[in-house]
Order: structure tokens, then sequence, then C-alpha cells
């Protein structure tokens, strides 16, 4: 198809939202093509996105490829180096920070997040290593937006630690070298965590 517009875009700031309240000085690049074309159809091409804070916490986005707006899924590759998780709710661990890549689909009705050994740390330490997929509902009705999950975690010796502590069955789970899975399913709906099933395994 012939484009009738194509032009490219970049933004290059210093920027504060609510997922980077306290981390002082947020830098934020973006650049993008965008064509229009024959059919009116917008189409985003070659979109990089990079957001880092002066705590070392850095965000990436690429698309997959071509997005033809309206039309079809984006699909963008998300990289997440020492990202915390108390930055999404204060219900979640907050000196628990997380790197990895996962693969991500969007549409105007929700998003979809493939992703495999997505590591957790704390304090420096291995936490939990989690694989599975996570898919969400924007909000259309009272609800707002819901989440819902399938995942795979390896615990590892810190968390065996906190689920497990010294004395009871701290005694067995908690010995070094244990290893163990856990498998759950769920949602988070309305700031709230729901467990549908649990399955683990020990060795």
């Amino acid at each position: 198809a012939t484009n009738i517009l194509e032009t490219g875009v970049a933004v290059v700031a210093e920027v504060s939202s609510f997922l980077f309240r306290e981390a002082g000085i947020v830098k934020a690049s973006a650049t993008a093509r965008l064509l229009l074309d024959e059919n009116g159809t917008l189409v985003v091409r070659d979109v990089s996105t990079e957001v880092t804070d002066q705590l070392g916490e850095r965000l990436e986005v690429q698309a997959g490829r071509p997005w033809r707006v309206g039309r079809e899924k984006a699909l963008f590759r998300v990289m997440v180096d020492n990202f915390r998780l108390g930055r999404f709710s204060t219900r979640l661990p907050a000196k628990v920070a997380f790197s990895g890549e996962a693969d991500l689909e969007v549409d105007a009705r929700g998003a979809l997040a493939r992703f495999t050994q997505i590591s957790l740390r704390r304090g420096g330490e291995d936490w939990a290593v989690l694989s599975g997929i996570a898919e969400t509902s924007f909000g259309g009705d009272e609800e707002g937006t819901l989440v819902s999950f399938a995942l795979e975690c390896e615990p590892g010796p810190v968390l065996w630690g906190d689920l497990f502590p010294e004395g009871g069955f701290g005694e067995v789970f908690g010995k070094p070298g244990v290893r163990g899975r856990l498998k759950l399913a769920g949602g988070w709906k309305g700031g709230a965590l729901e467990i549908a099933s649990v399955e683990g395994s020990l060795s």
C-alpha cells in the first residue's frame, strides 16, 4: 500500500510518575515511526522505549513487528532490570526486585504477557524464579482492570526461609539445599490477590 504520510518521533525527557515516585530523577526516551497508508490505517513501526532511574531500575520496550492500529494486536518485547514489586502495590513485597524479559500482546481490550525465568531478588539474594502467563482485561465496567495468571515458581533460599522459619516445619523445609516448585493460578481484582489453585513439590 502507498503511504500517505510517514514521519519519525523521538522524545527524551526527565519525568516523574507513580512508578518512580521515590527514585529522584527519572530519564525516559522513546522513538517510533508513524505511517498512514492509503486505507487510512495508522502503522506504528520501530518502537523503542527506555526508562531508567537513579536507583538502577530500568524498563525497556521494543516493538516485535509493525503495528496496524485497530486492525491487529501490538507485539512487544519488555525487558526489566532490578524493578521493585512494591511500585505496583503496597501489598507486594517492597524490597523484592525482578529482572527478565516478557513477550507482550496488547489491543484495546487487554494485554497478554508470556515470560520465562523472571528472576526475583531481595537484598542481592535469590528470592524466586517465575515463569508463566498473565492476562489483563481493561476496565469496561465497575470492576475495572482484571488480571488473571498461571505461574510456576521456584523459591530461592531466602523465600524458603520466609515461608519456613527456624523451628517447626523449618527444621525440614528450611534446610539448605531444599528445592521445590509451586504452581499457582489466580487473579488480581479490586486491589486484592485471589488464589484459585496451588500445587507444590519438594526435593
